[in-house]
């Protein structure tokens, strides 16, 4: 493969992943923790789009329970990002949904 020829697949690739993002940017993740007592919504690029906790979780003044819930949550929202990313860029690379980070 020429020089010229690695340039040009490598610009495609590029496109291909600025059109990846793009799409990621535009869907929604859903993490949750507890029977649902804390949801975080993450946009496919990782964007904080919504948290919501139970008013009943916040009335029983248990900040440590608080805590433990929403870092649950978190983690929950940035797994499934990160499992549509790979799914997402994989679809679009001909990766087959392996990413190739090793995420």
């Amino acid at each position: 493969m020429s020089f010229l020829d690695m340039a040009k697949q490598l610009k495609n690739m590029q496109g291909e992943m600025k059109k990846a993002r793009t799409v990621l940017a535009a869907q929604t993740v859903i993490g949750k923790a507890g029977r649902e007592d804390v949801v975080i919504e993450l946009s496919g690029a990782m964007e904080v789009k919504n948290v919501k906790i139970k008013p009943d979780l916040i009335e029983k003044n248990d900040v440590s329970q608080l805590e433990k819930l929403v870092k649950e949550a978190m983690a929950d929202s940035i797994h499934r990002a990160q499992k549509l990313a790979s799914s997402q860029i994989g679809s679009m690379t001909g990766l087959g949904g392996k990413n190739p980070f090793g995420g």
